[in-house]
């Protein structure tokens, strides 16, 4: 975590690298609660309103259902990706490329 914390809803790392591995790790300790398909994890990740929306971008970014049991040994980087798009925008993507979210989830 950054030392300097300017957002009082969100932390925030000090790198793109820490920012992944913390997703990765919440993403991973749903699932060992069972928490496995897309509307699962956001309803339990983004419980603010905007679920429907979340649930239906990330479902259609990875080709399931919102109801898919996900597999996260294979989905987790693009389960990732598309959260990231989906937070950020499109082009904020481009500033987590494959590798850095590849090395946030090693991490974790």
């Amino acid at each position: 975590m950054s030392e300097v914390q300017t957002d009082p809803d969100f932390v925030q790392f000090d790198s793109s690298v820490w920012g992944v591995r913390a997703m990765a790790r919440i993403l991973r300790n749903y699932e060992r609660r069972g928490i496995n398909t897309v509307r699962e994890i956001i309803n339990t990740y983004s419980p603010d309103g905007n679920e429907p929306a979340y649930t239906d971008f990330l479902a259609k970014q990875l080709d399931v259902s919102p109801d898919t049991v996900l597999e996260l040994d294979n989905d987790l980087l693009p389960l990732i990706k598309a959260m990231i798009t989906f937070e950020n925008g499109a082009l904020f993507e481009s500033f987590f490329r494959d590798d850095t979210i590849r090395q946030g989830v090693a991490l974790a």
